[in-house]
């Protein structure tokens, strides 16, 4: 068991001392090649992302890491600078960062979330900032003239569009694997953003007039805004980071601190705001839908379980309604041969008394029976019952129902026609208890791209009576709704739309 845990720790030093190697060769040639010490610092990007996408464990190679690099890059200068100012600059800047990013993701114990990256890259830039200019000031106070305010603002915005550039590449890298539901369109959008910022990018190097060459600087944010409308934190992630790489490389190359180029200032300035701005939109965007799609979810939940109930409550009645009619079956058969045994034993008025007596409540009981559950309309379909319930049952009395049906109401499911019936049960027959003696049905079913569905009319001659104001509070309403559809009243006429979803059985599942 020892032996295990040595070797596990044995190798975990050894991945920990190939990443502080990997990641000071990677600052090395950041700062190698980065086009300003100043306007855009990418090394405080690199940083950034490394605290972000490490685990903390490995935390102390990235400082180990980071202290060779500076070491390496200032011991040449070690007689300007001094050994004191070499050592504690190279072995400060990483722990502090560390610091604040250990400090932003205490909160919720978990990673660092979208809302904090403006939160972190502000810290940062402002702490390394100080820092930096404190350590000036007291280990190099007779090498070095301190920087003024004007230049630290500058070092200040240059770290914070470096972070900007970089941490949201790790935070789009670490939620890869989170559920969105357009991967693709973000992909296409992304490329097509990133593409006409490049388009600007090389305007831009090809415009001699400063006011030009500005005003395409500013361009590149157009894209960044449209994909953060578009695809919230992500859309921003992408336009951001490519507006940020595109401006840094319209900037004069110096490779040196201390120098500025005063045309492109103005515009990172705008940059950074926008990045600001737009950062803080796409995550309150991406928060509003990751809500509404919630709720959503929710909802769709609550009709889904809606309908399950309407359904097993239907069940249950036809399961009684069969019941009934085997009874009246068995009674009726008990009757008539009650009826034949008296006629043979010349009892011929009893016997008539008892099939009149069948026949009368035999035929109420039935009709009943059909009122509280069609059992007749999985046989003849929604349009055929409608077509006769006028005559019977709750539609008759002393109301004149017409009915104008429209389509083909096989292309209804039998659940939904059940609901639809019912729902024009319960609305008929209110109409017909308030008084309105002319009722007029019109109804189409229509079916395409998965769904089907059904639209009614029901309109009344009278005009609706107070009586049905509120069709909303009606139990058609529940079966309306659990169906996706929805039930209104408009004048004297009462709208209902009930639709459903197909699903396919040989349906290939979804990757």
């Amino acid at each position: 068991m020892r032996g295990l845990m040595m070797d596990h720790r044995s190798g975990r030093i050894a991945r920990g001392v190939l990443l502080a190697a990997a990641y000071a060769a990677i600052f090395l040639a950041v700062r190698a090649s980065n086009i300003t010490l100043d306007q855009w610092y990418l090394p405080a990007g690199v940083r950034v992302a490394a605290l972000l996408a490490c685990p903390r464990r490995y935390w102390p190679y990235l400082v180990l890491g980071e202290a060779v690099a500076l070491l390496t890059l200032r011991y040449p200068q070690l007689h300007n600078y001094g050994p004191l100012f070499v050592v504690v600059a190279s072995i400060t800047i990483m722990p502090l960062v560390a610091c604040i990013v250990r400090f932003l993701e205490r909160p919720a114990r978990t990673d660092l979330s979208t809302q904090n990256v403006l939160t972190l890259a502000a810290l940062v830039a402002v702490s390394t900032t100080a820092a930096n200019s404190i350590m000036v000031f007291g280990l190099m106070r007779n090498i070095r003239a301190p920087l003024d305010w004007t230049n630290s603002f500058q070092v200040m915005v240059g770290a914070y569009l470096g972070i900007l550039t970089v941490a949201p590449l790790v935070l789009l890298w670490k939620t890869r694997n989170a559920i969105y539901p357009f991967p693709r369109k973000f992909r296409n959008d992304a490329t097509i953003g990133i593409a006409a910022i490049a388009a600007a990018y090389f305007a831009c190097q090809s415009v001699e007039s400063i006011e030009s060459k500005n005003l395409l600087r500013l361009f590149m944010i157009a894209p960044a805004l449209a994909l953060t409308v578009m695809h919230g934190w992500r859309g921003a992630a992408a336009g951001v980071v490519a507006a940020n790489t595109a401006l840094a490389m319209t900037i004069a190359r110096t490779h040196t601190d201390g120098n500025t180029d005063q045309d492109a200032l103005l515009v990172q300035m705008v940059l950074a705001v926008a990045s600001t701005i737009l950062f803080s939109l796409g995550a309150a965007i991406s928060r509003y839908y990751r809500n509404s799609t919630m709720y959503g979810a929710a909802e769709a939940r609550a009709l889904e379980i809606a309908r399950q109930s309407f359904v097993a409550s239907e069940k249950e009645l036809e399961r009684r309604a069969a019941d009934m009619h085997f009874l009246m079956d068995e009674v009726a058969g008990k009757l008539h041969e009650a009826s034949d045994w008296l006629k043979k034993r010349g009892h011929a008025e009893a016997a008539l008394e008892i099939q009149n007596f069948r026949m009368i409540n035999e035929s109420r009981i039935r009709n009943d029976l059909l009122s509280t559950y069609p059992s007749h309309l999985a046989d003849g379909g929604l349009y055929s019952t409608i077509a006769k319930n006028p005559n019977s049952g709750k539609w008759g009395g002393q109301s004149v129902v017409t009915s104008f049906l429209r389509g083909d109401d096989r292309a209804l499911g039998p659940d939904l026609q059940l609901m639809v019936y019912r729902a024009l049960d319960d609305l008929v027959a209110l109409l017909a208890i308030t008084g309105h003696r002319e009722i007029t049905i019109k109804a189409r079913c229509r079916r395409g791209n998965g769904y089907s569905g059904i639209a009614v009319c029901i309109t009344s001659r009278d005009g609706l009576r107070s009586a049905i104001d509120q069709v909303g509070d009606l139990d058609a309403s529940g079966r309306v709704l659990a169906y996706g559809g929805r039930i209104r009243r408009r004048g004297r006429r009462i709208h209902l739309v009930m639709i459903e979803r197909h699903h396919p059985v040989n349906a290939p599942a979804f990757a």
